[in-house]
């Protein structure tokens, strides 16, 4: 009986794992298109500007995934990106990370 118990809750657990990581690959996706949608209106869009801003001076990183985010949508990256560093964020990891 206890290992009909032990079994049902692992199967549980394998399911609940399994769903799990492919939630992940959605949520990085719809994360990345909404950043990349900041980045095209962050000049049109007051709010998208300060949220952008406050995200990239925060984290130090700099568009969706990288500064050329900006020229994809034909604008200039904004001063929040240049922090004496190149920067770009890398949605895949959560980090973000600098190189000189």
């Amino acid at each position: 009986m206890h290992i009909a118990i032990v079994f049902i809750a692992v199967l549980g657990e394998i399911c609940i794992a399994s769903i799990t990581i492919s939630s992940i690959d959605q949520f990085h996706s719809t994360v990345n298109s909404s950043l990349l949608q900041a980045v095209k209106g962050y000049y049109s869009n007051k709010l998208y500007e300060e949220q952008m801003d406050r995200l990239q001076s925060r984290y130090m990183c700099c568009g969706a995934t990288s500064y050329r985010d900006y020229d994809k949508a034909h604008s200039i990256p904004p001063f929040s990106c240049l922090t004496g560093y190149l920067v770009y964020s890398r949605i895949v990891t959560g980090l973000c990370r600098s190189y000189q």
